[in-house]
């Protein structure tokens, strides 16, 4: 199924293949690794002979990630290489509204052989090449239960043919396995409850290849739903949208990884268009009101951005480069009304120079609605030419101006109440709210239009007034000596 954002600079295509099914066996509960361990079997004397004293292990006990690859290197379908390609030293996370997916744990392990009968786990190549683990927490950030599509959760990279889903037939322990984990209990999450546990995917040796050329790999996270029984893969649900997170395969790129995220996730940094640097990155946690309604501004960000070859395209109307500006913030409604945050229009005013957000550039999804009494954080980003930003901007405060639309079924009954009252309809169809920012810059772009340091700008600086200082010392040598000629 295809999905399109058509609204900004040019047009951009998202595919989205997202897998639905239905899990039939129920447990109780679903309990994490500090709730569940192992338990003895239920058995009657006459089994109690056959088990002779065997213990089995509930599938909902996580063991330790130390123990899990003990686990690994004793498994009878695969032979790993003695040593670990590689491993990650931080968790990896993707915050929505309602839920957030984190790798705690990711080791990367090449294989040097597997068994004919998990073949088809490596696409049927005839080498395997390697397989991943990963410890995964999901975590319900609602008050009410959800459901979590954990087959929809695939593997995947750049210029990949096909997704991988997450294999059960390659997990050696006995418990632990999320995916069991989560089929158990139709994928239920309580109210602010965490389940975690492993996921294995695996590659064959040429998708291995291309792979670990990028270093990097990424997962199509989907978000949870609100029934059992709901159908997964329409691109956005009620409770979050479906994005990718991406996941390191070397040093280097863990590096490039960990500064994303530190910025706020607008489209560029979570998709990873290109190389961000920032030049301002405020705390800001400022609050404008309208009526009932309010807006906390978050943060707020300027950076340079180098766009990868593959994104380019977007940005072939800047021919000398492009600035990029991201706000968040969170809007609380207490108003009667439902109110779409996505929909509305973000405001950038510096100086006579005005520019409106662009839809492309954010991961949120038009028809986004807050209910009243509820909260909802998202982000506007825009795009600004790098040399007018040189020229003009830069240090500038900057006006912003923030609409929020009340959802069109709601507009019929404000417009009736605003013909009744003879009051304009925009007045109460939309919600307005402005904030002014002076952002505190760390680096800057100079002349070249280079990022440099701010002492580094100060020194240029200094160097051209001087310059310019003794152009000035010898423009007026040059008229004084002209003149005492002509006399």
């Amino acid at each position: 199924m295809k999905f399109y954002k058509k609204i900004g600079l040019v047009f951009i295509g998202v595919l989205f293949l997202v897998g639905c099914g239905k899990i039939e066996e129920t447990i109780e509960e679903v309990v994490s690794s500090q709730e569940v361990s192992q338990v003895e079997s239920d058995v009657t004397p006459s089994s109690a002979e056959n088990a002779e004293n065997e213990t089995a292990i509930d599938a909902r006990f996580v063991p330790e990630f130390s123990q899990v690859i003990a686990e690994f290197r004793n498994s009878d379908v695969l032979t790993l290489a003695e040593e670990s390609n590689f491993k990650v030293n931080e968790t990896f996370s993707q915050t929505q509204n309602n839920f957030q997916l984190s790798v705690e744990n990711m080791e990367v392990f090449e294989v040097d052989s597997a068994d004919e009968s998990v073949s088809s786990e490596f696409n049927y190549e005839d080498n395997p090449g390697a397989v991943i683990l990963m410890e995964v927490a999901i975590t319900n950030l609602t008050d009410e239960t959800i459901y979590y599509p954990i087959e929809g959760l695939r593997m995947s990279y750049q210029s990949a043919d096909m997704q991988m889903h997450p294999s059960s037939a390659l997990y050696p322990a006995q418990s632990g396995d999320l995916t069991k984990i989560l089929e158990q209990n139709n994928g239920e999450i309580r109210p602010s409850m965490t389940v975690n546990g492993y996921l294995i995917y695996s590659l064959g040796q040429d998708e291995w290849e291309e792979a670990s050329d990028l270093g990097n790999v990424y997962l199509t996270v989907v978000p949870p739903q609100s029934e059992p029984d709901a159908i997964s893969g329409v691109g956005a649900s009620l409770l979050g949208d479906e994005r990718v997170l991406y996941l390191p395969l070397d040093e280097e790129t863990q590096e490039q990884l960990s500064e994303n995220n530190q910025m706020i996730p607008d489209r560029l940094s979570s998709e990873w268009w290109g190389q961000k640097t920032i030049l301002a990155q405020d705390e800001l946690n400022e609050t404008s009101e309208d009526d009932d309604v309010s807006v906390e501004l978050l943060r707020a960000e300027i950076s340079d951005f180098e766009p990868k070859d593959i994104y380019e395209e977007n940005f072939q109307n800047f021919n000398y480069g492009q600035i990029i500006v991201s706000i968040e913030y969170e809007v609380t409604n207490n108003s009667d009304h439902e109110l779409l945050p996505v929909d509305g229009v973000a405001t950038l005013q510096i100086g006579e120079d005005s520019l409106n957000s662009d839809y492309v550039l954010i991961n949120d999804y038009n028809g986004t609605v807050i209910k009243p009494g509820d909260s909802y954080t998202t982000i506007k980003t825009f795009a600004l030419d790098k040399l007018r930003y040189q020229e003009v901007w830069q240090g500038e405060p900057l006006y912003i101006a923030i609409n929020t639309p009340v959802k069109s079924d709601d507009e019929e009954e404000l417009e009736e109440e605003a013909a009744e009252e003879t009051i304009e309809d925009s007045d109460d169809l939309i919600y307005y709210f402005d904030f002014t920012w002076t952002p505190n810059l760390v680096n800057y772009i100079n002349e070249d239009l280079d990022v440099v340091s701010e002492s580094e700008y100060q020194t240029d600086n200094e160097s051209l007034d001087e310059s310019d200082s003794e152009e000035v010392e010898e423009e007026e040598s040059s008229t004084d000596e002209a003149s005492d000629e002509l006399n």
